[in-house]
């Protein structure tokens, strides 16, 4: 029975928006997992990369609970910003205690009245919940069922339950939806059959519900990886055209496979028989037929999900944005297959999963986490995007901030999109073992910020507790004792200089992780003795005293990081050698190629050219010079001209260095272009269209913006 109205206690729109709880951009997150057999050690893993641009990127865990026979288990609406909840019962990260006393929203949210209208509804509880740690989502319960997430585009959109939105009609999005999976479910499978019931009773939601904005369809559809320590499954979800109900399916992973969902489905041909390796919705198949998905009930053909659910409405943004990440991760762990980073835009040309060329290690996971397309056609560190010093952040679409750029013209390019980027909320990776006990098995190796700056520490599920810089801080505020500041402010100075400060960075990140990875096996050796002999408290003891210890030292370090990288990169120098008697400053200047791409070497050919044109000039005036000398006398006498202006960077040269380069230029310093002032302007942009084509052919080999063609 649905229970979600709760009287009078939905929000009106503008109590929606001044909450902060209207559609919003959603994350676009990556997920892989990886099969036992496919593991070097046997775990079955799955990652999530939480991509946000306003997250709470607190992490917490939620204590087991006993619940009395009739209790109610409250839905709240979605929300992704700080704090995303207030609750008491919930663990320490979500309680008003831990909220920021010098923020000034903070009165607001521990009101009660704030909470209560947090709340969309209720549903049944069970008598025993279990624990689990979470974010934005649910990640790993003590039953070592694990779970990664990534927004998909889907044909139908839904909102939650509002008295002023015709499709607000549904209780339950990914998020609660993650959460009361891993309160209740011991399996994948049982995991993946409660979120379907759920959502098929009470409706479901995506991130995104305003109707007029085409970027909602893009936010409508989820996909989880969900693991255990024996199974890997796909999973995926929609509202149906009703948005009152959802549909849904799952697929399992081969044990010796891995797979990854990138912002688009990747289920395929689904039978109506049941098989051991789906799963689906009982309405699956009548509401293809009667949504005009194309597909006909007892026809004998499969229904094929992506091409019936998933959407891409106006190619934006391009489906390179989510099928090149498949390629990469498929093809880093299986080349062998040879995939082309090309295909069509539901991603035909790739498999479901593929079997690695060997096996996958935590470390290689974290590899792949990291990835900019390094070495790869795609490669950002390379062209005049990247900037001199190899730059690998490409920011979202939008209008920009001095309004040169419009939120369409953003939509008439691409930039390719990589696994790890700037906007990282938090990255993780679980583990789950069939060969430890639970309390010991079930492990989440997380970073906050973006990956490839940050470092990745264990929290075991067994410890019961959090490292607390992992759960304070917010994006409202800086703070130097939260994890996710430390790791950022390192990112956002090395990534300036990333060509010289990147190597201090990976190495810092080796200093910190390996000596983890190579004790993990010894650490859990002695934690899952003490549980064989009944020491519970002691096995969780060790496991929270080594999660502590690993998280001080990678927040101390990266403070130290910080301040090492601002004494020797800075100002366009290099520090050589800090131990050295004599400072030591070289010049990091610019690469000679992105000299030549900016127009550096040919503005002294160009004063060259001005000078022989100045003489020219002066020579054939000698006839009737003195008349202009007098009339030049008289228009300096008569009023003062203003200083002479600096012309910005011709637009025919921009358009036709980004056409042919697939990259966005950086402006060029005015200084390189003040001499377009003192010649004709039409000789100007003759020079400029020339320089255009020539550079940017050149250059053409990489990734970049306004020309990107696939030959699919």
């Amino acid at each position: 029975m649905r229970n979600a109205s709760r009287g009078g206690s939905c929000l009106l729109i503008a109590s929606v928006l001044a909450l902060g709880l209207g559609p919003r951009s959603g994350s676009a997150c990556t997920t892989i997992v990886v099969g036992r057999n496919a593991s070097a050690d046997g775990s079955t893993m799955s990652t999530h990369n939480a991509d946000c641009l306003d997250c709470d990127f607190r992490l917490g865990r939620v204590p087991a609970r006993d619940w009395p026979a009739g209790s109610q288990r409250p839905v709240v609406k979605f929300r992704a910003e700080f704090p995303r909840t207030v609750s008491e019962d919930r663990g320490y990260t979500w309680t008003p205690e831990n909220l920021d006393p010098e923020l000034p929203q903070r009165d607001t949210w521990v009101d009660s009245k704030w909470r209560e209208d947090m709340v969309l509804g209720y549903i049944p509880q069970v008598n025993h919940t279990f624990a689990y740690l979470e974010g934005l989502y649910a990640i790993i319960n003590e039953k070592q069922v694990a779970i990664g997430e990534s927004t998909c585009g889907a044909k139908w959109f839904a909102g939650p339950l509002s008295d002023d939105c015709d499709e607000c009609n549904s209780l339950f999005d990914i998020s609660e939806l993650s959460r009361v999976a891993l309160e209740r479910a011991s399996t994948a499978r049982e995991a993946i059959q409660i979120m379907g019931d759920l959502a098929v009773e009470y409706g479901f939601y995506g991130s995104e519900w305003d109707s007029s904005d085409p970027i909602t369809y893009e936010e409508a559809g989820e996909a989880l990886t969900v693991t255990d320590p024996d199974e890997a499954w796909v999973f995926h979800i929609l509202s149906d055209y009703t948005t009152k109900s959802a549909i849904w399916a799952a697929q399992r992973v081969p044990a010796d496979h891995v797979s990854v969902v990138a912002n688009q489905f990747i289920i395929k041909e689904v039978y109506p028989d049941p098989h051991p390796d789906f799963m689906f919705s009982d309405n699956l198949f009548e509401v293809a037929e009667k949504g005009g998905c194309g597909y006909k009930r007892g026809s004998g053909f499969p229904l094929h999900f992506v091409k019936a659910f998933g959407t891409r409405p106006d190619d934006f943004p391009h489906f390179a944005y989510s099928t090149r990440r498949v390629w990469r991760v498929l093809d880093t762990f299986a080349p062998s297959l040879g995939l082309s980073p090309f295909t069509d835009t539901f991603g035909q040309g790739h498999p479901f999963s593929a079997r690695p060329d060997n096996p996958i290690t935590t470390q290689d996971v974290w590899g792949i986490v990291r990835d900019h397309y390094e070495g790869t056609e795609f490669d950002l560190r390379v062209g005049l995007a990247s900037g001199p010093f190899g730059d690998v952040d490409r920011y979202d679409w939008g209008a920009s901030l001095d309004g040169s750029t419009t939120l369409e013209d953003s939509k008439e390019g691409f930039f390719e999109r990589s696994i790890s980027i700037f906007r990282t909320s938090y990255s993780s990776v679980t583990q789950s073992r069939s060969f430890l006990p639970d309390e010991v098995g079930g492990l989440l190796w997380v970073s906050q910020y973006k990956p490839s700056m940050s470092t990745c520490i264990p929290i075991y599920v067994g410890a019961e507790e959090v490292p607390r810089p992992y759960t304070i801080g917010s994006l409202l505020r800086f703070s130097k004792e939260a994890s996710y500041w430390a790791f950022s402010v390192v990112g956002n100075w090395a990534e300036r200089f990333r060509m010289f400060a990147h190597e201090d960075v990976a190495d810092q990140q080796s200093k910190l992780e390996e000596p983890l990875f190579a004790g993990q096996a010894v650490l859990e050796y002695a934690a899952a003795e003490l549980v064989i002999q009944g020491d519970l408290k002691g096995a969780r003891s060790m496991l929270a005293q080594h999660s502590n210890e690993s998280a001080i030292a990678a927040v101390s370090s990266y403070h130290t990081l910080f301040e090492t990288l601002v004494a020797r990169y800075h100002d366009g120098y290099q520090m050589e050698d800090p131990t050295a008697e004599i400072v030591k400053m070289n010049k990091m200047f610019y690469p000679k190629s992105w000299l030549e791409a900016v127009g550096f070497f040919d503005s002294l050919e160009i004063d060259e050219n001005e000078t022989k044109a100045a003489e020219g000039s002066s020579s054939s005036s000698s006839d009737g010079g003195n008349e202009n000398v007098s009339n030049q006398k008289h228009k300096e006498t008569s009023s003062p001209q203003p200083p002479a202006k600096t012309s910005p960077p011709s637009s025919a040269t921009a358009g036709s260095t980004q056409a042919t380069n697939r990259t966005q230029s950086t402006a060029v310093p005015t200084t390189l272009v003040s001499w377009q002032d003192k010649i004709g302007l039409g000789v100007g942009a003759l020079f400029f269209t020339v320089v255009g084509i020539v550079v940017g052919r050149w250059s053409a080999t990489r990734a970049g913006y306004l020309a990107l063609s696939d030959p699919a």
